[in-house]
């Protein structure tokens, strides 16, 4: 996918694997999200690219999200030349990354604003 906010998410989600995938463009927020008690799911030879154009100001990246009880998710075989492995809200668990190359540029949590992470 080319341009957006957010890429893949997975939400309320399971057992789906996403195979040799790929996040490009401008930027975004959420390259890769796992959420609201997704389960059991694959990502797979995936890529996040570098972002072709500065970012807003005052903006978040993350990279491969998990969060809200979601559990049981693994990231493999990935390059991320930018973001970061970020997990924060709502308690996520038992989730895998492995065999990623992360140039780690992303910030982990959520909003400052937004309440306890």
């Amino acid at each position: 996918v080319r341009h957006v906010d957010n890429g893949f998410g997975l939400v309320a989600a399971s057992a789906c694997t996403l195979r040799r995938t790929r996040v490009t463009g401008r930027g975004s927020h959420h390259p890769y999200f796992c959420r609201e008690g997704s389960h059991n799911n694959l990502v797979d030879d995936f890529t996040i690219e570098e972002r072709t154009t500065p970012a807003p100001a005052n903006t978040q990246l993350h990279g491969i999200n998990v969060e809200g009880l979601s559990s049981y998710n693994v990231w493999s075989r990935g390059e991320m030349r930018m973001g970061t492995f970020d997990s924060h809200r709502g308690l996520p668990f038992a989730n895998v990354r492995t065999d990623i190359t992360v140039n780690n540029t992303g910030r982990h949590g959520g909003d400052g604003a937004g309440g306890v992470a």
